[in-house]
């Protein structure tokens, strides 16, 4: 079976239930207004972005959205605010922020609890970044210790230094070698874009960063153990073959846990090394398909949810559980009030069984 990038990015997500907001759609928006309650932000308003973009062949004026919010340099929650958001779409956006770290913390604010932050990332191995070294622990952390707003000129130096057209296909095919693939740029003007950002407050836009998947992990992992970040893994789809892009979705927590806890959780969400290292198309599932949760007395007393993301759903009939993959009444969490009531409430029946029980192929 082949799934879209809209499945992969979106496709768990009850759309028509839930608010979104998307981070640069520019001309491409994964999520369309007439689909969904969805929100744009950018840097620029949607008049600036048209101007800057132009003369640019590969970037339709006509389809630029309409931008909905315009940071302009300042934090996300400052201009969403805070906790309004149940899912962030970011397609092509985290191997861009200065900062890595900063960016998953404010997205991370803008999420109500239990939203999801859903990722496109290119996988170097079959991009531009090919020749680069990836990313590591110690640059991130930098950066965010830094408080960069503005790519480095290390960032600048790298990207431009080591840029390579290259082809996803021949990528695919195998190995390619440096010397057989001319750099884009020469070694000054790579020295002369960084000099401009180093004695200016000029903003150069560059890949910021270099991913796989397993190196994006890795970096998860560090963070995860340093407490840097309240989300885990949630899905992950690596890039199908002939593609350059990956897909990771991220999971803000629910319940307030001790930080012990958390970081359990958080660490046995990353999919293994057999999954991160496949040069195929394979998908991590979540490691639930949501929760079924019941009370035996209080407000709820009586009643059966199925709980996903920031949703609960009212459950009246066991077959559809049973349709679901649960196991009834085995699967059934007893829980208090107070818990049951941290997930909003959703009109209407819960998702298709099909759709919960068949989350990956």
């Amino acid at each position: 079976m082949v799934f879209d990038r809209s499945t992969k990015l979106v496709g768990m997500l009850d759309l028509a239930r839930l608010e979104g907001l998307e981070i640069g759609p520019l001309a491409q928006p994964v999520v369309d207004k007439q689909q969904a309650k969805i929100s744009y932000v950018d840097h620029a308003s949607t008049a600036e972005l048209k101007e800057k973009y132009a003369a640019d062949p590969n970037v339709c004026k006509e389809r630029i959205v309409s931008v909905d919010y315009v940071t302009g340099g300042r934090p996300l929650p400052e201009v969403v605010g805070i906790g309004q958001f149940d899912y962030v779409i970011a397609s092509h956006v985290i191997e861009h922020v200065p900062d890595m770290i900063g960016f998953l913390k404010d997205v991370t604010q803008v999420l109500r609890p239990g939203g999801f932050l859903s990722l496109a990332v290119p996988d170097k191995r079959y991009t531009f970044d090919y020749f680069r070294n990836d990313t590591v622990l110690a640059d991130v952390i930098d950066a965010h210790l830094r408080h960069l707003k503005r790519p480095s000129s290390r960032q600048i130096f790298d990207h431009f230094l080591n840029y390579r057209d290259v082809s996803c296909v021949d990528a695919w095919s195998g190995p390619l070698h440096e010397e057989k693939v001319a750099p884009a740029h020469t070694i000054q003007e790579a020295w002369h874009f960084a000099r401009a950002v180093a004695e200016s407050d000029r903003y150069l836009d560059c890949h910021c960063h270099v991913f796989t998947p397993a190196s994006f992990f890795g970096l998860l992992r560090g963070l995860f153990e340093l407490d840097l970040v309240d989300l885990q893994v949630s899905h992950f789809w690596s890039a199908a073959p002939n593609e350059l892009e990956f897909f990771v979705t991220l999971r803000k927590s629910i319940l307030d846990y001790d930080r012990d806890s958390k970081r359990h959780i958080q660490l046995d969400s990353l999919p293994p090394p057999e999954i991160t290292c496949a040069c195929s198309s394979t998908c991590w599932p979540d490691r639930s398909r949501g929760l079924l949760l019941g009370s035996r007395s209080g407000s709820f007393e009586g009643k059966i949810f199925y709980a996903r993301g920031p949703l609960r759903y009212y459950v009246t009939e066991a077959q559809w559980a049973l349709d679901a993959g649960f196991k009834w009444p085995d699967d059934i969490l007893w829980a208090v009030d107070n818990d049951i009531a941290r997930y909003r409430l959703a009109d209407g029946p819960p998702p298709s069984a099909a759709l919960v029980r068949g989350q990956c192929p």
